[in-house]
């Protein structure tokens, strides 16, 4: 009688209760999430979600997808991509009944489907209020054979890859083209969670290392709280600028090169903990223009730990970006000295919007004579503008 029931429980039970919801919780935290639009919610029938973490025994992550309309006849795919398009990427696939596997080879042909195998698990698969929600187990190495029958290791611990998202019509078990959404992210991702990062303030202090700014002044950088950054000349000629800030999802940690201690005419880069994006704020109460991180400029580490965003950059030391009145200016660290303009606020997608702490030193001190923490510190909070901002509009001076 009491298998009876159960069985009945089961046939009648709401997948969402049985097997729990996809939810936003935890995402900054014990999960990284890529929202498309920023910051909602897996159940709306309009938010693309995705997550990855780390499992919490072995060398396994578990993945989440949320998006599409399921019951088996639409379906929301993820794929790790090698190249910035529909190529040569690890797939996976959600209708709302099942989660499947295969693999991107050439570009505006089918991929190949495989069995989930390999450590490959499907570890929930439901249509929730007319939204496909699927999770799966995956290990750190899947090999599967790409273009050019090229037998290809995508390991996530030891590799970036982009993330190629996708809703679109079922055919039986297979997809058909993505003819309701898709996403190709313009940089590559950590998909195998970091548990910690290289962002630390234990070098400030020698002569020959990094440079760095604290905010309060004994705070310990990659905690919350902790507004830190810093720059340093590698051998190679390139600099490094480390990035810590922000303590909720859905903020930016931002750095900028200021030819005036004011926000124009600067040289800025922001994080929102998934990527670093590039960008030149112009004109004061303006948005900054939004540019391609090209020429050299790379996402060396970028991620959330413990609420925390943290980024490392390497920037050539000359870049070339439009300041105000259409003028093309070179920010050039081997050749000049910059103000630090610093700000942590909300985005808005893949924009920023206007700073809630910010900081502008009031003597061009980037990249500085080179002088250690214990020197430069007390001169720079001195000279240091803190103002608390209440707009939500976007990333200007006021």
């Amino acid at each position: 009688m009491l298998a009876k029931f159960l069985l009945a429980m089961l046939l009648y039970c709401n997948i969402e209760i049985c097997l729990g919801q996809i939810t936003s919780d935890g995402c900054g935290t014990t999960k990284t999430c890529f929202q498309n639009p920023s910051g909602c919610q897996p159940s709306e029938t309009t938010c693309h979600f995705y997550s990855w973490k780390k499992s919490d025994t072995g060398d396994t992550y578990q993945f989440e997808m949320s998006g599409g309309t399921g019951g088996g006849l639409q379906y929301i795919a993820l794929a790790l991509g090698t190249i910035p398009k529909m190529q040569d990427a690890d797939l996976y696939y959600c209708d709302g009944t099942a989660v499947r596997s295969g693999v991107l080879q050439e570009r505006h042909n089918p991929p190949a489907y495989l069995e989930m195998t390999g450590g490959l698990v499907s570890d929930k698969a439901s249509t929730t209020n007319g939204v496909a929600q699927c999770v799966f187990t995956r290990p750190a190495s899947v090999t599967k054979t790409i273009s050019n029958g090229v037998s290809k290791d995508f390991d996530i611990t030891k590799e970036e890859y982009y993330l190629l998202g996708a809703i679109g019509p079922m055919n039986g078990t297979e997809i058909k083209r993505h003819d309701t959404w898709k996403t190709v992210t313009a940089q590559t991702y950590q998909f195998g969670t970091a548990s910690s990062s290289p962002i630390t303030d234990t070098d400030c202090d020698s002569d020959t290392a990094k440079t760095c700014f604290k905010d309060p002044k004994d705070c310990t950088a990659g905690n919350s709280g902790c507004h830190y950054y810093s720059w340093k000349k590698l051998s190679d000629g390139t600099w490094d600028i480390e990035m810590s800030g922000g303590t909720t999802t859905g903020q930016y940690v931002a750095f900028a090169l200021g030819t005036t201690n004011a926000m124009q005419d600067a040289d800025l880069y922001y994080c929102d903990g998934m990527q670093i994006r590039s960008g030149a704020i112009q004109q004061l109460h303006k948005p900054p223009a939004y540019l391609e991180m090209n020429n050299g400029l790379t996402t060396k580490f970028a991620t959330t730990i413990n609420g925390v965003t943290q980024c490392v950059l390497n920037r050539p030391a000359s870049v070339t970006k439009e300041i105000s009145n259409g003028v093309q200016k070179n920010f050039n660290l081997a050749a000049e000295n910059y103000y630090l303009l610093a700000a942590v606020g909300k985005m808005n997608g893949a924009q920023i919007q206007k700073h809630t702490w910010r900081a502008i030193s009031d003597s061009k001190i980037v990249p500085s004579s080179g002088k250690p923490l214990s020197a430069i510190q007390p001169t720079i909070l001195g000279l240091i503008a803190l103002l608390v901002m209440k707009s939500s509009t976007v990333f200007v001076d006021n």
